[in-house]
């Protein structure tokens, strides 16, 4: 699922969680940030991605968000090698926001290149993960995730 909201304005109203709600003290580093939040890497948010994070075993009210964003962040820093997790913010089921990707509003993302075309929506947006898999044959987003 993916939704392009152009030239958004907005309040940070909500009570957004830190990295160290779910991040080791490793992972707050910049050690294997390859892309690390300075001014060169963070501009003026022009849209705001939303994205299931595609893993249906994660449509679970029982399992604890903060391990399930410590899995994306293990296959997207990681295994990826993209250095972080991909996303801005991660929503979890329960509708609680925790903050991703290191740095403020407008630092690059890793969360939509599109390798055909080779459109980079990676700059001037921030990427927001819907923990689980939703759309057509999954399930519905939970109305509290909604909510955020």
């Amino acid at each position: 699922m993916l939704l392009l909201i152009p030239q958004l304005s907005f309040a940070n109203t909500l009570n957004i969680q830190s990295r160290n709600t779910w991040a080791t003290i490793d992972d707050n580093a910049h050690t294997l940030n390859t892309w690390p939040p300075n001014a060169a890497n963070t501009l003026p948010v022009r849209r705001i991605l939303l994205h299931d994070t595609a893993m249906a075993s994660f449509n679970s009210d029982t399992l604890d968000p903060r391990q399930m964003i410590r899995s994306i962040f293990t296959t997207h820093a990681r295994t990826n090698g993209w250095g972080d997790i991909g996303y801005n913010y991660i929503i979890a089921r329960d509708g609680t926001v925790y903050q991703g990707r290191m740095g403020q509003n407008g630092v690059r993302g890793a969360h939509l290149y599109v390798n055909r075309t080779g459109d980079n929506f990676n700059y001037q947006s921030i990427g927001i993960g819907l923990i689980g898999r939703y759309g057509s044959g999954f399930a519905t987003v939970p109305e509290p995730m909604r909510q955020s």
